[in-house]
């Protein structure tokens, strides 16, 4: 009779290890940790993600508690009971822990229990996780202590899309996948994160004249179109592209061939509505103006595309500054407007 009152007891400690564990993964840890992070009066996931933060070493630790207490109680049955009441209560068992509730609805009592138990938890694993970690690795891949991939924010998607290009068994192409993953995340890109800062862009006087010279100098740069400026500081009053000057037969100033249309964009600008106004202009290169209205650089629609299907060799956007071109443009808008009020104010005086 004994026995049997301990085999009772072990199987209620192996169902509360596995609720325990189908609590924790309920929400992937990503998004319980956001649930965590939010000021609510009444923050459960702040609880549980005490004790859920420990990952696979949390779920080897249930998992060795429900098997232990499960093989208790069989060890239990057997001495209590009859050969067959013990077989049979010990399949009933290992169905009831193992195949019946972890696929279950999660329960508010579950969800009670394990608000009880997890300070007690937290508490044990922080003293005993690294044994538990290294069993949780061996066991990852064999059993059914998997990451919660359910989907709730790009991050969710993103984190996917990096799991499976290193999966062993992937046959996706590294290529298809970072192209998933440029397109997931260009709608947060602005104009600042992608254009050619003004210190790398090669602009071309109005007063050049079209020559060898020139053509041999704008080639060599890599890019095709152009800003044409004048006066200084200097100002944007056209576009010129190779094409436009292939064609020129006799040498004449660039103002004469440049197209006088610019186009602006503010550097804070988002990149998926600039993609917008590309194809609803038909014009390859935008002139970026930084918080100053100064000229702080180009965008042209490689630059654009590129973050959806990557660089190419010899693409405008490669001769960029290696630095952050939001950071290297303003630097030096804000140094060049300071020179300039500082000159105002000595006219002045």
């Amino acid at each position: 009779m004994v026995e049997l009152i301990w085999a009772i007891v072990l199987i209620v400690v192996a169902l509360m290890a596995v609720a325990l564990n189908k609590t924790y993964n309920h929400l992937p840890l990503r998004e319980l940790k956001r649930q965590a992070r939010a000021n609510h009066d009444d923050n459960v996931a702040k609880v549980l993600y005490r004790a859920a933060a420990y990952g696979l070493s949390l779920q080897a630790f249930l998992l060795c508690i429900a098997l232990l207490a499960v093989g208790g109680s069989v060890v239990m049955y057997f001495s209590a009971l009859a050969v067959w009441a013990a077989f049979l209560l010990t399949v009933a068992s290992i169905w009831l822990v193992f195949l019946w509730l972890p696929y279950t609805f999660l329960s508010r009592t579950e969800t009670r229990i394990s608000i009880w138990l997890t300070p007690a938890v937290g508490y044990v694993l922080h003293y005993i996780h690294r044994p538990f970690a290294f069993i949780g690795r061996g066991l990852h891949g064999i059993t059914d202590i998997q990451p919660n991939a359910a989907i709730y924010e790009v991050d969710d998607l993103l984190g996917i899309l990096n799991e499976q290009k290193h999966h062993p068994g992937n046959r996706i192409p590294d290529e298809d996948l970072e192209m998933a993953a440029r397109a997931l995340v260009f709608s947060k890109l602005k104009v600042s994160d992608v254009y050619i800062p003004r210190t790398s862009v090669n602009c071309v006087d109005s007063k050049d004249t079209i020559g060898p010279m020139l053509m041999d100098e704008l080639h060599k740069s890599g890019h095709h179109t152009f800003p044409v400026v004048t006066g200084k500081p200097e100002q944007v009053v056209g576009v010129v592209s190779l094409t436009d000057l292939i064609d020129v037969k006799q040498k004449a100033a660039v103002s004469s061939v440049m197209q006088k249309t610019v186009r602006y964009v503010h550097e804070d600008l988002p990149l998926d509505k600039i993609l917008n106004e590309f194809l609803r202009t038909g014009q390859n290169m935008f002139v970026v103006v930084n918080s100053f209205e100064e000229f702080a650089g180009i965008l042209t629609i490689s630059d654009v595309l590129g973050q959806v299907i990557g660089r190419y060799h010899g693409d405008e956007s490669d001769t960029r500054a290696k630095d952050n071109p939001r950071a290297a443009a303003e630097a030096l808008a804000k140094k060049e407007h300071t020179e300039r009020q500082l000159a105002d104010i000595e006219l002045s005086e």
